[in-house]
């Protein structure tokens, strides 16, 4: 007797390319089928190879609890940082700019955080040139994004 395995992939291996630059900026956060925060579609559909029509839905995972996404990167005078939360993490947060010496060069608090996208641009042109980190802190949970700071 024959068993046959049914897969229910939902990444297309022929698809991945994560080299491949989405050329819309829009930020509007996709959970895909394989339970990872995507920036937007195209990011999801090019860069991972997800298929789009399986088990997706717009905003962040749960799982991921918020998605954060800087640009440009590098960054010259002014980045922007582009942030949703899930419903289940709302509240106050905290943002620190660190450098690469371990010395925080920025903080802010940010108020009344939603799962309504949250987008602010930042002018860094003071910053000196080189590797920095941005902290981003909300109700204890926390992710770490780096840029690179040039005046070029």
């Amino acid at each position: 007797m024959c068993e046959a395995q049914i897969v229910d992939n939902c990444i297309d291996e022929n698809r991945v390319n994560p080299y491949y630059q989405c050329n819309n900026s829009e930020f509007y956060p996709v959970c895909g089928c394989n339970n990872v925060t995507y920036r937007n579609n195209c990011e999801m559909s090019n860069v991972a190879g997800l298929y789009t029509n399986q088990n997706t839905y717009s905003g962040v995972c749960q799982n991921d609890l918020f998605f954060a996404f800087i640009s440009p990167n590098p960054v010259r005078n002014n980045l922007t940082l582009a942030m949703q939360l899930t419903s289940q993490l709302t509240g106050n947060g905290t943002l620190q700019i660190v450098n690469n010496f371990g010395n925080v060069v920025f903080t802010e608090l940010l108020n009344s955080l939603s799962s309504i996208p949250f987008q602010r641009t930042y002018d860094v042109s003071y910053l000196e040139p080189g590797l920095y980190l941005m902290v981003i802190q909300v109700q204890g949970v926390y992710t770490v994004k780096k840029f690179i700071k040039h005046n070029y």
